[in-house]
């Protein structure tokens, strides 16, 4: 079992297809209907195939068969592509052995070296190098004097209202109409998913200037999800949504920090790069080999850019 959605766009996916649509229009293709297994708007790697407590023998074949029945469904179908996104290594590699393609992404973490104990915001400090810790230092030292108190709190039907609020100012700032995500979805959060979400909170008195809604997962980990102000002073953004959520880890002793999808400015600041999966499959031969080819040099450039030239 998988979830699978039928898109013509890819907001929500995170996966760059700018050069693939590019070479459909060239080649007079259309970009779409695609077939996408992903879960919309969560940039986290894990399994996207079901198989319950399948053997490891019996999943692999499971795999194919479903690998193959995509091929099958997007033949019949008519469907341009099929793609599935942020899957598990084995995910792929069952896919590539059934003609997709593997393409490789990369995101950022921080793993707390004192997973199981609190510590304190030193021992991130230590895992960087002298210029950057000093960088860091003074950025704090900066936002220190803002007179801004940053606090976790689980809260109300009411915060997430008012989160959805500071989101859409965000998103309109950044020159989108209205955000990705609509005002239903929080209140969506707030009723079925509240006990899973933190957030963290920017205060100058009694003003809330701004929030970072987090998520607490059963693997140990803290997720940054999105962030909402509706006008931010210098410095609040860093500070609520990367060095509270490291400061909240080493708080609670969790396992590491997974602020979100992108950001090579992430490196600069402790965060490692992680590996992300995905496989791909496109119905004009052409078009799949042009991919496959791109997708190999993309994975050449990826591994000496984050991961050593070796």
């Amino acid at each position: 079992m998988c979830p699978l959605y039928f898109r013509t766009g890819s907001d929500g996916e995170y996966f760059w297809y700018e050069p693939f649509e590019h070479a459909a229009v060239v080649r007079g293709l259309p970009r779409g209907p695609r077939a996408v297994v992903a879960i919309p708007w969560t940039p986290v790697p894990g399994r996207r195939v079901l198989t319950g407590n399948a053997s490891e023998q019996t999943r692999r074949q499971l795999l194919e068969a479903i690998a193959q029945a995509l091929v099958d469904l997007a033949v019949g179908h008519g469907w341009v592509s099929v793609h599935l996104l942020f899957c598990a290594p084995e995910e792929e590699a069952a896919l590539v052995g059934k003609g997709f393609f593997a393409r490789r992404s990369c995101q950022f973490q921080w793993h707390n070296p004192s997973s199981g104990s609190a510590a304190d915001f030193s021992v991130y400090l230590d895992g960087l190098s002298g210029r950057r810790r000093r960088k860091v230092r003074a950025e704090r030292r900066r936002f220190a004097g803002l007179g801004i108190e940053l606090s976790y709190e689980r809260g109300t039907a009411e915060d997430f209202l008012s989160f959805w609020e500071a989101y859409r100012a965000t998103a309109r700032r950044n020159d989108c109409d209205e955000p990705p995500l609509p005002k239903r979805f929080f209140e969506e959060l707030a009723t079925r998913f509240a006990h899973r979400v933190e957030f963290t909170v920017a205060r100058r008195g009694a003003e809330v200037l701004g929030r970072t809604l987090n998520l607490r997962g059963d693997d140990g980990a803290y997720y940054g999800r999105f962030w909402g102000a509706l006008d931010p002073p210098p410095l609040l953004h860093f500070e609520a949504a990367l060095y509270a959520g490291i400061e909240r880890c080493l708080d609670l002793g969790l396992s590491y920090f997974d602020p979100g999808y992108g950001g090579g400015h992430k490196a600069l600041r402790g965060f490692e790069p992680q590996p992300v999966y995905s496989a791909h499959w496109y119905a004009d031969p052409t078009l799949h080999e042009g991919g496959k080819k791109f997708a190999e040099e993309e994975a050449v450039w990826l591994k000496a850019a984050y991961f050593g030239s070796s």
